[in-house]
């Protein structure tokens, strides 16, 4: 019993310390990101959520965007059972577009995002796209989507 125990102690640390390292890295890649947008408020990288919010302003999206996406991931989180499988799929789907937008304002195919619906590799494929598109040469293109 104790070596199970031990166990899940374990693989609970190294799930803490993975999530915080992916936390301080996603919040890197899109405060990079933010910045080369031009985006003042790139600072919100580093707040849980806010990375809704700056992945609206590079995308160019509506505010509703960013609305549905907080209001979706607080039910998710408060939420179980079948209501939380449901908005599960929808917070996916909010992530889906925003990517989309993102990946179009700097020139890149926007169906690389559609990579989200493989389960883990695919949200790490997506993420390394965005990473390589922040901290490379990769400059925003003028318009594509809505404005705020």
């Amino acid at each position: 019993m104790e070596e199970l125990v031990l166990f899940f102690m374990g693989f609970l640390l190294v799930v803490l310390v993975g999530g915080l390292i992916f936390y301080v890295v996603n919040a890197m890649v899109y405060v990079r990101l933010s910045k080369k947008c031009n985006e003042e408020n790139y600072w919100l990288a580093w707040i849980p959520f806010g990375v809704y919010y700056l992945s609206t302003r590079v995308g160019r999206l509506d505010i509703k965007v960013f609305i549905a996406s907080l209001i979706t991931s607080i039910a998710f989180i408060l939420s179980d059972g079948l209501t939380n499988m449901i908005l599960g799929v929808v917070l996916i789907g909010l992530i889906i577009y925003m990517d989309r937008y993102i990946l179009r304002c700097f020139g890149k195919n926007s169906n690389l995002a559609y990579f989200h619906l493989i389960p883990v590799l695919g949200s790490f494929v997506v993420f390394v796209v965005i990473a390589v598109i922040a901290f490379g040469e990769s400059k925003p293109l003028d318009w594509v989507g809505e404005t705020f």
